[in-house]
């Protein structure tokens, strides 16, 4: 395991967790424990339980800051940062849609892919 990943993954959990075998040697955890959630920054999308669902990624920093106001119960609008989906290098802009809660639009050039896919690239390239 790299050492940065110890920042997301903290040891003490390592006697908790469920560990795999391969030839008799345990090789790594059934699953891991992170201190963030993970879905909203790597984003996700897929079925579960029998419900679609897509998250979008968001900005690590963004998600770390809105988890600390919330442990110190500081719940306010005037705490929490709004969250609008980041990806890295995409220089397009990404806003709220007004008309419907968490949904965005994302501005940027469209490329054409295949006839029924469009891909959203950058707006300098």
């Amino acid at each position: 395991m790299s050492p940065i990943t110890r920042f997301i993954f903290i040891e003490d959990d390592d006697m908790i967790l469920s560990y795999l075998q391969e030839d008799g040697k345990s090789v790594e955890p059934k699953f891991y424990l992170s201190i963030i959630p993970l879905a909203l920054v790597y984003g996700c999308k897929g079925a579960g339980m029998g419900f679609s669902t897509f998250i979008p990624c968001f900005s690590l920093v963004d998600v770390i800051q809105n988890l600390r106001h919330l442990l110190r119960g500081e719940e306010e609008k005037m705490t929490l940062k709004p969250t609008i989906p980041s990806y890295r290098g995409f220089k397009g802009t990404i806003v709220n849609d007004l008309a419907f809660d968490y949904t965005y639009i994302a501005r940027g050039l469209i490329e054409q892919v295949y006839a029924t896919t469009l891909k959203i690239k950058n707006s300098q390239n």
